[in-house]
């Protein structure tokens, strides 16, 4: 009986301190990351439609037959973790696709900005421009995301990133 009445006061005991732990709302400021905001893109102007571009191919995946280029000229580097560029994809036979698009390193992202009327030589701006998680089977942005953002952290400079896609190996 000793036994019960002890096990009761204690349970009585744990149910106060927890009712009361929810009132108790303390501000922690000696962490060191408390005051960084969640990551907000910064705005972004298209780049002129590719007229006299600068193609670096890269290899995506043996299965593909497709070709894949990025403009040298539209490449830039922006808020430490992000990769804009404008993508080429070519097919056997012959037809083009352009897409302005950003890349983001950290979070393994992308978002498509616009993409290319070849016919007319101008931008449509998408539909749906949020970010997604790069999935498995995206193997263009998989491949992307290699060689642009080394151990998931972006270039430093639009150069740097330049230099990254023309060195990336055609496995």
């Amino acid at each position: 009986m000793k036994r019960l009445i002890t096990l009761l006061a204690l349970s009585a005991g744990t149910l106060a301190a927890s009712a009361h732990a929810g009132d108790n709302k303390r501000s922690y400021s000696t962490y060191a990351f408390d005051d960084e905001k969640p990551w907000e893109e910064g705005s972004y102007t298209l780049p002129a439609y590719p007229a006299d571009a600068d193609w670096v191919g890269f290899f995506v995946h043996h299965t593909l037959q497709n070709q894949y280029f990025v403009d040298a000229k539209s490449v830039s580097v922006a808020d430490g973790q992000l990769v804009r560029y404008v993508v080429k994809v070519v097919s056997p036979s012959g037809a083009v696709n352009l897409s302005a698009e950003g890349l983001q390193c950290r979070q393994k992202q992308v978002r498509s900005y616009a993409f290319g009327d070849t016919i007319n030589k101008r931008w449509i701006e998408s539909m749906k421009p949020v970010w997604r998680n790069i999935e498995y089977g995206d193997l263009l942005h998989r491949r992307l995301h290699e060689n642009l953002c080394q151990d998931n952290w972006a270039p430093k400079t639009t150069e740097e990133a330049v230099a990254l896609m023309r060195k990336a190996p055609w496995r």
